[in-house]
């Protein structure tokens, strides 16, 4: 059987008897109809992602646990609790005579109980965060019709330059870096979609939809990749060699 694309231009190049198997997405191009859920990678990936939502689950237990037992207080505020124990030690060893003893007995305390708090808490927070990001935004560029082969990639890119967790969670930030309003289902089904389509099902860096390159010096005799009309123009001479593709 031969290897349908995904999206073509024209029926034409398609064997006659699978055309009907295409449709036409509005936009001129023919898109095959098939079931993407059921295509192994991508049922794979959302396995993957229920164990992820299993594991968060579980560390946020832990982490409640953990609460429970110190308060709900950030480092800072447990730096200030600890400051104001100091405090009411040294005054109370000042007035007895010993206060060198009674510091370092206060210090020693403060390491045996706080401290290992005080990173299990900052271990688990790092953990939630990291699976709420695989979790939640690997899920909403799959929903807005990411190549899953490449997700991982694309988790690597938007990571703390498109998408970064604010005060109220995770929060889409424009190319400028500035916080949107746009929600991460919206940046990848729209600003991501225009920026890196090649990431996207049914597109690569040469193909259809992958979009000019800019920003990115190009050298005399090289073309880019990103750039499909000069591909085209330049097939012979990058056969023969003439011309080069970065």
């Amino acid at each position: 059987m031969p290897k349908l694309a995904a999206v073509v231009d024209s029926l034409d190049v398609v064997p006659e008897a699978f055309r009907e198997a295409y449709t036409a997405d509005g936009s001129g191009k023919f898109v095959l109809d098939t079931d993407v859920d059921a295509h192994p990678a991508v049922a794979g990936l959302k396995k993957k992602s229920a164990e992820k939502i299993g594991e968060a689950k579980k560390l946020e237990q832990q982490l409640a646990a953990l609460k429970a037992g110190i308060g709900d207080h950030t480092p800072e505020e447990l730096a200030e609790i600890l400051a104001a124990h100091r405090s009411s030690e040294e005054d109370r060893a000042k007035k007895a005579g010993e206060f060198d003893k009674l510091l370092a007995k206060a210090i020693e305390k403060t390491k045996a109980e706080y401290a290992p708090a005080v990173q299990e808490r900052d271990e688990l927070r790092s953990k939630y965060d990291a699976l709420e990001f695989k979790t939640v935004v690997g899920e909403a560029a799959l929903k807005a019709g990411v190549d899953p082969e490449k997700l991982a990639t694309v988790l690597r890119a938007v990571r703390d330059d498109r998408i970064r967790r604010g005060k109220s969670g995770l929060e889409v930030l424009d190319a400028v870096g500035e916080t949107s309003t746009k929600t991460v289902e919206e940046f990848f089904a729209s600003d991501f979609k225009k920026e890196a389509p090649y990431f996207y099902l049914g597109t690569d860096a040469r193909g259809s939809g992958a979009g000019a390159d800019t920003g990115r010096k190009i050298g005399a005799g090289v073309i880019s990749a990103r750039d499909p009309a000069a591909f085209l123009a330049n097939l012979d001479n990058i056969e023969s060699g003439k011309v080069k593709v970065a």
